[in-house]
């Protein structure tokens, strides 16, 4: 039986004040736009791939397709060794251990989850319950990422961390509540600028508790924020905190771009208005989908008018027991208006503006 999470007394105060289902992020104002970030179909079979105990995927019944766009990193930039991983008895096998958390938690598993987060501000924001899968063959050929079977899909980037992609755009997608909850972050309903996310997700993000829960059957899974209170024995739950955060905008003004505008090995973020600018999303998150840590890191550098301070917070990692998590978020007041295609030649959607790119460090039990 597994024992309920551990939350201290600051977490159930935060989780009271906000009210026992009230307190779920307003769905997003984009309607029917949605997001499909799909890895391209033509990825190479070079992941660690998970043990696999559900297959074929069947989807679950779905609405009518909407527009959608899909995120499609170059198969090149994906990679991960077919090396086995060393033998480890459970007292000394890792927090994460590849698609395993804490022995609890699969996200290759194919068992519906949720994650909870507790924000330093006493917000707590429920995710809707998804799938977890991880990249397999198969799962390529059965398309389980598509939006409209309400999934998560994870890789092992080079480091060996897990990092779990999800959609947002519309209210039953896993990830939409906390993209709204990072473009809007204060009480008032509206967007932020740029400066203003960073800053909330400064003060009121990094060092935030995140529940992830999962279970074979989603009827058990908490419907509110206040339902963690009286879990059901059968929902495994393990504890994490937000370590590290980063906005990718759609453009981003960088130095050193070649001749035809594309960022080279030199090329650095700038904070000011004196350099090059170009589509962030396409050319620089896209492009490194396998060592997006070693990115972040090589691409920011430590710069006061870095209001993210984004070089600060990637600067120890990777280190163990890490899960990465990544999604797309619409724009923020007072970006630039984003191209219609992108020069991969896919669709950018308002729900597929930039990206959020996060890091949690799994607690000891």
């Amino acid at each position: 039986m597994e024992k309920k999470p551990n939350l201290s007394r600051k977490d159930f105060l935060k989780i009271g004040l906000i009210g026992s289902g009230s307190l779920m992020v307003a769905g997003s104002a984009l309607g029917k736009l949605i997001l499909d970030n799909t890895p391209s179909e033509d990825v190479t079979d070079n992941f660690v791939l998970p043990e696999i105990t559900k297959t074929p995927f069947q989807p679950e019944a779905s609405s009518t397709p909407t527009p959608k766009c899909t995120e499609t990193p170059e198969s090149t930039e994906i990679e991960a060794t077919n090396e086995p991983s060393p033998t480890s008895t459970p007292e000394n096998r890792p927090l994460v251990d590849q698609f395993k958390i804490a022995e609890k938690i699969d996200l290759s598993s194919g068992d519906p989850m949720k994650w909870l987060i507790v924000t330093n501000d006493n917000k707590a924001v429920l995710t809707p319950s998804a799938k977890a899968y991880a990249y397999t063959v198969e799962n390529e050929k059965n398309n389980v990422f598509d939006w409209q079977n309400l999934t998560t899909y994870t890789y092992l980037e080079e480091n060996g961390l897990p990092v779990v992609w999800g959609h947002s755009g519309i209210p039953s997608l896993f990830f939409d509540h906390w993209a709204n909850l990072l473009c809007k972050p204060g009480d008032n309903g509206y967007t932020a600028t740029r400066a203003e996310a960073q800053k909330a997700m400064l003060a009121n993000i990094i060092g935030a508790s995140v529940y992830l829960l999962q279970s074979p059957d989603a009827a058990i899974l908490p419907m509110s924020p206040d339902g963690i209170r009286n879990l059901d024995p059968n929902v495994k739950t393990i504890k994490a905190k937000v370590v590290a955060g980063v906005f990718i905008p759609r453009w981003q003004v960088m130095s050193n771009l070649d001749g035809a505008g594309m960022p080279t090995n030199k090329s650095r973020v700038v904070f000011d208005r004196n350099g090059l600018t170009v589509d962030f999303v396409t050319n620089g998150y896209n492009k490194h989908t396998n060592d997006v840590i070693g990115w972040i890191k090589k691409v920011y550098p430590d710069d006061p008018k870095d209001h993210g301070q984004t070089s600060k917070l990637f600067s120890s990692l990777p280190r163990p027991n890490l899960v990465l998590a990544k999604f797309c978020l619409r724009r923020l007041a007072g970006d630039a208006p984003a191209p219609d295609i992108d020069a991969d030649g896919n669709a950018v959607i308002p729900a597929s503006y930039g990206r959020f790119i996060m890091a949690l460090e799994v607690q000891k039990p």
